[in-house]
């Protein structure tokens, strides 16, 4: 069996210039660029893509919006965010966020 690297594509200099900036809107050239729309494939691709994806990816978006319109996230100081290469990238150090309520107006 041969597997890709996804963390590598996802850090290949021809698909995403810059690779290791902080970039969201990378993703948006989807159009322009039909190689990156293949590259994030979370749930895979075609005929048997996961047959729950919708339901994640819509499940995301009301999480995120949810903790986005009732706190403010921070990352706990100190933080550092170095990566290490497995099958994917994962930080070397655990991610801790911290929620700090936000005042309703």
């Amino acid at each position: 069996m041969i597997m890709p690297g996804w963390a590598e594509l996802n850090y290949h200099p021809e698909v995403f210039p810059n690779p290791h900036d902080f970039n969201p809107d990378r993703w948006k050239e989807a159009d322009k660029n039909p190689s990156i729309d293949m590259i994030f494939s979370p749930f895979s691709n075609g005929s048997r893509s996961c047959l729950g994806k919708n339901f994640a990816l819509l499940e995301t978006k009301i999480v995120t919006y949810m903790l986005a319109t009732k706190y403010e996230l921070k990352l706990k100081e100190g933080y550092v965010h170095l990566l290490k290469a497995a099958a994917l990238y994962e930080p070397v150090n655990p991610i801790i966020l911290q929620l700090y309520p936000l005042n309703d107006k």
